[in-house]
């Protein structure tokens, strides 16, 4: 939400689109890396 924020000054749909690849980059990781200590977990 920050990172839209502080886009807003700026009237470019361009300037928000790596921000926004880059939010959804880091959420797949972040899920990648739950399914890997849960597995290891059950190990």
């Amino acid at each position: 939400l920050n990172l839209i924020n502080v886009n807003e000054k700026i009237d470019n749909d361009r300037s928000k689109i790596p921000y926004l690849e880059f939010s959804a980059l880091k959420k797949t990781n972040l899920d990648k890396l739950k399914r890997t200590i849960n597995t290891h977990l059950k190990n």
